[in-house]
């Protein structure tokens, strides 16, 4: 079995991400954070071990050459396209013809490391699909190749569209932990919350929120 982890970057002012925090916080600060995310997710998640193998997914091709002259073209960049987000993910996970199982991440979400994500390979030895909740969205989302065309059916990809996906096509997901994404300011808060005040991203965070309302400060 060969195993795919898709790192999804999410980007705010994209049409297909579900990422407001561009409309939250100034856009160039929304996407400074993002950046950051992005960056600790590929330092933590780059595979050392044989579980699987990396690629990076924009929603467009200027977020992707953007994020390729920021760090370098040794990673391999996947394209796709799709009038939803779903299609643009189902797409995506069509061109890697020589993978059987693709799980998909999203780039803001922290706490995750490559061993946890191997477990997560294996267990879709048992499942026939992988979901992480995010608020009414998702984090992560684990699929075999063999059951893309079947998923086109899925109506959404949060917790109610899974579930109703599960009985109408009879296939059985095995459901993570709900998990914090940073996708607007109030999931934002929920994941700086459970960060240890002395982590650079929690810094960062903060730092970013504190820029914000000066910002906003100023345009009053």
């Amino acid at each position: 079995m060969r195993n795919a982890l898709i790192l999804l970057i999410e980007t705010p002012g994209s049409t297909l991400s579900e990422n407001t925090l561009g409309v939250d916080i100034p856009l160039e600060l929304a996407r400074n954070l993002c950046d950051y995310f992005t960056e600790l997710s590929i330092s933590e998640l780059y595979p050392v071990y044989d579980g699987y193998d990396f690629f990076l997914l924009s929603y467009t091709p200027e977020e992707a050459i953007r994020l390729q002259k920021r760090i370098g073209d040794s990673f391999r960049f996947l394209a796709s396209s799709g009038e939803t987000q779903l299609l643009f993910l189902l797409e995506a996970a069509s061109r890697l013809e020589e993978y059987d199982r693709v799980i998909f991440l999203k780039s803001n979400v922290t706490d995750l490391s490559e061993e946890i994500l191997i477990s997560f390979f294996e267990r879709m030895n048992e499942f026939d699909l992988l979901f992480g909740p995010s608020g009414p969205s998702f984090y992560l989302l684990g699929l075999h190749r063999n059951d893309l065309a079947c998923a086109a059916a899925l109506k959404g990809l949060g917790q109610e569209e899974i579930d109703n996906y599960e009985v109408e096509s009879t296939r059985n997901a095995f459901h993570l932990p709900e998990r914090p994404a940073a996708e607007t300011i109030e999931s934002l808060t929920r994941l700086r919350e459970d960060l240890p005040a002395e982590s650079g991203l929690a810094r960062k965070i903060d730092d970013t929120i504190i820029q914000a309302t000066a910002a906003d400060g100023l345009g009053e």
